[in-house]
């Protein structure tokens, strides 16, 4: 099987954003990110404002857009970060029953 490899400046939101989550935990984990497009890498950590890859997802993203189109290659800066802005997203989405006030409540009276 032969894989063809992409230009960074044509990777779609999705692809970019896989690729960068595998650099966070490449750094926080120090688990290979084996097979990243040629130069991703790179490009975001010669960005002004990039300190660590530990940052991505907490302090800065990519800008928004639909997953399966081509994105921009900057950074921008997150007001909340994504597992924040997820919590948010699920207080406002998820109904919470009456009766318990929190998932504690409910692994208490198991």
């Amino acid at each position: 099987m032969h894989i063809v490899k992409r230009p960074i400046f044509n990777l779609t939101r999705r692809e970019v954003r896989y690729w960068l989550f595998r650099f966070r935990k490449e750094s926080v984990q120090s688990v290979p990110s084996n097979g990243s497009p040629k130069g991703l890498k790179a490009h975001f950590e010669m960005q002004k404002g990039f300190k660590t890859w530990k940052d991505f997802a907490v302090k800065w993203d990519i800008p928004n857009g639909e997953a399966n189109e081509v994105v921009p290659l900057h950074m921008v800066k997150r007001k909340f970060s994504v597992w924040e802005e997820w919590q948010a997203t699920m207080r406002s989405e998820v109904k919470v029953h009456p009766s318990f006030d929190s998932h504690e409540k409910v692994m208490d009276e198991s």
